[in-house]
């Protein structure tokens, strides 16, 4: 995939590169004021979305990929009766924040408040306390690879740019979209597969693995990158609008990830200060790094919980 260099960015409500231009759509949305809200952003997105800087198409689409699993788990976390009046249930509304701010801002302060205010360890020792409630995530897998994934690899995949551009303007609501849905499909039908396959988080959580590991292979071996280019920011000093937008990228999968790590670190922690887990426990951390590195942060974020989620049974 070439890089071509960025000649104009909306200034004429065109996005336009050495390999071509797309209009910005005029109206998406039927309300103008999200019209508004978005148009910035989709422009900003465009840029890796449609392959005009190629290194930042690799780290977009393995970034956004991975946000499935931190989606998924922090939905989950709301599902807890133990978890009921407090912030975890405002996981939908940190999501959909994370698309004005980005979730390297939003995650590390959703996680820090969820951890001090929300249930602790001996809080969740008590099974009916940290059971999670099938019938509110029943229909939580389809939603997100039909609102979140299918979006994101049309916006990345599709072969033509105004396609692309489409699913970046779609995309933009999704994290809304997904909470909305699954809380009105959660007091409609969600009784219903209770006790349905579907509403297995283990099953959730595999099938978004599976994605996010995919991506993140397919970046090890087809990407002409090394992979420290794709996803460390560089300290150089930027001079130009273009590297800076690859940079703010880069810094906030690092960030959300960091964050999203710590936050597992203190959750075990707090295990082990309520004696729920010795020691020997924590052994399967020491594989964390191989699969971080093999199969990338989503996939061993979502391990990771799952492990922790264990511990409790």
């Amino acid at each position: 995939m070439r890089q071509y260099p960025l000649r104009v960015l909306g200034s004429d409500n065109k996005i336009s590169w050495d390999g071509g231009s797309i209009t910005i759509f005029p109206q998406f949305y039927p309300l103008r004021i999200l019209d508004d809200m978005w148009r910035g952003v989709t422009v900003v997105f465009a840029i890796p979305s449609l392959g005009i800087d190629s290194l930042g198409w690799w780290q977009n689409l393995s970034f956004l990929t991975d946000l499935g699993p931190v989606y998924a788990v922090w939905i989950l976390e709301s599902c807890r009766p133990a978890s009921r009046w407090t912030l975890a249930c405002l996981a939908t509304t940190a999501t959909f924040a994370a698309q004005f701010i980005g979730i390297g801002t939003v995650g590390p302060i959703f996680y820090f408040l969820c951890f001090v205010l929300g249930p602790r360890a001996r809080d969740l020792a008590h099974r009916p306390n940290r059971q999670l409630d099938p019938s509110k995530f029943a229909l939580l897998l389809p939603l997100i690879l039909s609102l979140h994934t299918l979006e994101i690899f049309g916006a990345y995949f599709s072969p033509d740019p105004i396609t692309r551009h489409y699913w970046v303007w779609a995309w933009q609501m999704s994290p809304l979209w997904i909470g909305v849905a699954n809380f009105l499909s959660a007091r409609a039908i969600g009784s219903w597969f209770r006790n349905s396959r579907l509403a297995s988080p283990a099953l959730l959580l595999q099938v978004l693995c599976i994605i996010s590991a995919v991506v993140w292979l397919s970046t090890l071996l087809f990407s002409p990158y090394p992979l420290a280019d794709i996803f460390l920011p560089t300290r150089a000093r930027q001079t130009d609008d273009f590297m800076h937008i690859r940079r703010a990228f880069q810094f906030d999968q690092v960030s959300s990830f960091t964050a999203s790590f710590l936050w597992l670190a203190y959750l075990l922690l707090d295990m082990y200060s309520a004696g729920l887990v010795g020691l020997s426990g924590f052994w399967p951390i020491a594989v964390l790094p191989i699969v971080l590195v093999s199969f990338g942060p989503g996939v061993a974020f979502a391990l990771c919980w799952s492990w922790r989620e264990a511990m409790f049974a």
